[in-house]
């Protein structure tokens, strides 16, 4: 090509178009790519995964049960395993290690723990193991023993799994409607019992007398919102009495029985005894809650709906002051 030519190809334009749509491309590939990551990476969190019951053995200690999610597996090498006091034999330059997610944070003090291959025995998949999705601390995994109301046994053995969903139906019922009263109509009237503040406040900067008939207008209206306050107090105490019924008894891998009341629980589920239709079913319902709830535990639980919803509202807004402009 002549250095004539060439300077016309520049002129027209046609290389800045083809860099343009090879940077578009990529950029394509790059999103396309980073969501990818993503859905494989973080999706993955809402299945249901298989609870291991694992007996392990460390060196000069007496064997324990381990029962949690498989997370993670990693080959480490036989120096680094040394000095966690993991001999290999000789010859043997790595062994694996397996990433649990042991649950019972407040009882155990951590989630997670790295079990070595070497010291690790029997491992079985109990179907009775239960999966419980707690308001604090996180999950529990253990088994359970019976459902209890106001303190007394109801239901134990077989049956008490099928009774937990039946009660735990109701206690999710019950936080539902607590949450919408609080929410709702005593939002409402702690709003308006702020408003009549400010209103208040106005008039003692106007100087406005005390026995003046606007003073008078919102003593009146704070006293019926006082009234209706009060009622709703009742209501909710109500609530919570009938919440705070039930509880289920469930032993932890280590032998403690453990009484959790209905009240902190979400959702608990046997995923040893499901099949891949229910678990998809609880795959897709957890997705959803994370969609549409929202944040727990300074946000480390729950959804992420007010995040969404406060992102949109941005957006909108900002485009419409744009636009304005």
């Amino acid at each position: 090509m002549s250095n004539k030519s060439f300077s016309s190809w520049l002129k027209s334009g046609s290389p800045w178009v083809w860099l343009n749509a090879g940077a578009v491309s990529i950029s394509l590939v790059m999103v396309v790519g980073l969501l990818s990551l993503i859905a494989v990476r973080g999706l993955s969190h809402f299945w249901p995964a298989d609870l291991m019951a694992v007996t392990y053995t460390e060196p000069g200690k007496e064997a324990v049960i381990l029962v949690g999610e498989k997370i993670d597996t990693e080959e480490v090498s036989a120096q680094q395993l040394s000095r966690t006091g993991v001999v290999l034999p000789d010859g043997q330059a790595s062994a694996k290690r397996i990433l649990l997610k042991v649950g019972n944070r407040d009882y155990f003090g951590l989630d997670f723990r790295w079990v070595n291959q070497p010291w690790i025995g029997e491992i079985t998949y109990p179907q009775a193991l239960l999966s419980i999705e707690r308001r604090e601390w996180g999950h529990f995994y253990g088994r359970l023993l019976s459902v209890k109301q106001q303190g007394e046994i109801v239901v134990s053995g077989e049956d008490a799994y099928q009774e937990l969903q039946l009660r735990l139906k109701r206690s999710n019922k019950l936080v539902s409607e607590i949450k919408a009263l609080e929410k709702g109509e005593i939002g409402k009237i702690n709003a308006g019992l702020e408003e009549i503040r400010l209103e208040r406040r106005k008039l003692e900067l106007r100087e406005v007398p005390k026995a003046s008939i606007q003073y008078a207008e919102l003593i009146e209206s704070e006293k019926l919102l006082d009234v209706s306050y009060k009622a709703l107090q009742q209501n909710l105490a109500e609530l919570y009495q009938a919440l705070n019924r039930d509880q289920m008894m469930v032993v932890m891998s280590d032998g403690r029985e453990v009484e959790i009341p209905f009240a902190k629980v979400v959702e608990v589920y046997q995923p040893n005894a499901m099949n891949l239709f229910e678990k998809f079913g609880v795959y897709f319902h957890e997705l959803w809650k994370f969609v549409s709830g929202d944040p727990r535990e300074a946000n480390t639980e729950g959804g992420v709906f007010p995040a969404i919803f406060g992102t949109v509202m941005m957006v909108m807004i900002h485009r419409s002051k744009l636009s304005k402009e």
